[in-house]
């Protein structure tokens, strides 16, 4: 009853501290003292629920991520060690290209050899068919 009274009303102390003495105003004070504890209850359970679900949520996604970063590390990790392979076979077949191009090198001035050895010995048996005409 007094928190009923507006600002400047006119009204007899006495009866409204009488009326505050009612068991209808001590039941409804009551009641809405356990209204609010069941609502403040609730409530609180709620806010404890989402948090429990946030936390859940937040582990999960933790988890996730620790996993996809374990992923990325191993995924780098390959991928280092297939370079590192690749850069050795690049460095095996340029060294294969080198050696190859030597032994062509040789082959050729083996050939160039024969071929100079091949004129000269004909030109030697040409003499000596000359030689053997005179």
């Amino acid at each position: 009853p007094r928190d009923c009274l507006k600002d400047g009303q006119n009204v007899d102390s006495d009866l409204v501290a009488v009326l505050e003495r009612t068991p209808t105003y001590y039941a409804a004070r009551i009641a809405e003292d356990k209204l609010m504890s069941t609502l403040n209850k609730e409530f609180m359970s709620k806010i404890d629920s989402i948090t429990e679900k946030v936390k859940n949520e937040k582990n999960t996604t933790d988890l996730i991520i620790t996993e996809l970063r374990e992923k990325v590390q191993n995924m780098e990790e390959s991928l280092s060690e297939s370079n590192a392979r690749e850069q050795s076979l690049q460095n095996e077949v340029a060294s294969k290209e080198q050696e190859v191009l030597q032994v062509r090198s040789d082959l050729e001035e083996e050939r160039l050899e024969r071929i100079a050895v091949e004129k000269h010995m004909k030109k030697s048996m040409k003499r000596m068919e000359d030689d053997l005409k005179e």
